[in-house]
């Protein structure tokens, strides 16, 4: 319980002071179980578009990336134990636009 209070303290005190508006989009997910299938690995593409908080409405920002997760099957389920967010690629779209402009 303790990550779950850690990750609800980031979310209500740090991320929502920058993000007006949050989606993930989860695609391409691969999923590896160790022999015993109690413990995994799962990688994921992910697609991220955001509107930054306190900006003109046009300031959105797409995240684009992967996430590597860390399962253990516990008596109720799966839980992740670690995420690791890799090959982070950051557009802002005003750049964007500009640049489709160019």
């Amino acid at each position: 319980m303790a990550r779950w209070d850690s990750m609800k303290k980031f979310f209500r005190d740090e991320y929502a002071h920058r993000y007006a508006a949050d989606f993930h989009l989860f695609s391409s997910i691969a999923i590896e179980f160790d022999q015993l299938r109690s413990t995994a690995t799962s990688r994921s593409k992910v697609f991220n578009p955001r509107r930054l908080l306190g900006r003109e409405p046009s300031a959105h920002e797409i995240a684009v990336g992967v996430y590597t997760d860390s399962w253990r099957k516990v008596a109720d389920g799966w839980r992740i134990e670690a995420r690791v967010w890799a090959r982070a690629l950051l557009i802002p779209i005003p750049a964007l636009m500009a640049a489709a402009d160019a």
